[in-house]
């Protein structure tokens, strides 16, 4: 068989600072671009760098990059739905008891998603835009895939599917979950979508990262123990 061999490593991004949360998953944009969820630096402040609490557009040759959705605390990953558009997790601030929920948001170029100027009395300030679901707060709302239609698992071909990872931040334990998604047009919602959530599997440990296979199975990864399941139907 033909040998693959790493050649030499080239940084194309470079000075984007790091602190309270890492930069997570680097995404296709779906026009030869990619998209980098960058983390904030902190709980709540206003952050030096435009490039953190942000998704970033980045030319994968050249390195240039420029915000696209800014006000985005902490966003692990992110996945394409046909028909509807970039969909992308992110979680909200800690010690706020019952606020914020956590996130699955719609991604819409240059609009802001309320961090840090969110608050209890004012979820979704003024000029932002506010999630198409929520999942518990301080739960932490990881990965998330969309359904393939040839899935055999449940669901419709605007579903997608989260890791819900849990949170040291809670006295009730909270997370540990796999969740459904069913995202269905709602004219009343802001962006005219809404999405109706489902616990699918719970009870878990640490489950992170989250893929369908091509052939529809479901694949997901317990973070605490290094460990690889697959769920089918």
């Amino acid at each position: 068989p033909d040998q693959w061999n790493l050649g030499e490593a080239e940084v194309i991004v470079s000075g984007i600072p790091n602190g309270n949360h890492q930069t997570n998953s680097v995404m296709s944009d779906g026009n030869g671009s990619l998209i980098w969820h960058s983390g904030s630096t902190c709980n709540i402040c206003e952050e030096d760098d435009e490039r953190n609490a942000a998704l970033l557009r980045v030319d994968p040759w050249t390195g240039e990059h420029n915000v696209i959705a800014s006000g985005v605390r902490n966003s692990y990953d992110g996945t394409w739905v046909p028909g509807i558009g970039y969909l992308f997790t992110d979680n909200g601030r800690d010690w706020e008891g019952s606020h914020p929920p956590e996130e699955l948001n719609l991604l819409v170029e240059g609009a802001a998603y309320g961090w840090p100027d969110d608050t209890p009395d004012d979820p979704i300030p003024a000029g932002t835009l506010g999630p198409v679901a929520e999942f518990t707060p301080h739960s932490s709302a990881n990965a998330v895939d969309w359904r393939p239609l040839n899935s055999s698992l449940p669901g419709t071909d605007t579903t997608v599917y989260v890791t819900i990872y849990g949170s040291w931040n809670a006295l009730i334990p909270v997370g540990q979950e796999i969740a459904r998604v069913d995202l269905v047009e709602d004219s009343e919602s802001a962006q005219g979508w809404r999405g109706e959530v489902t616990i699918i599997m719970e009870d878990l440990s640490t489950p992170l990262a989250l893929r369908f296979h091509p052939d529809g199975d479901l694949y997901y990864a317990e973070y605490g123990h290094g460990t690889l399941y697959r769920i089918t139907a």
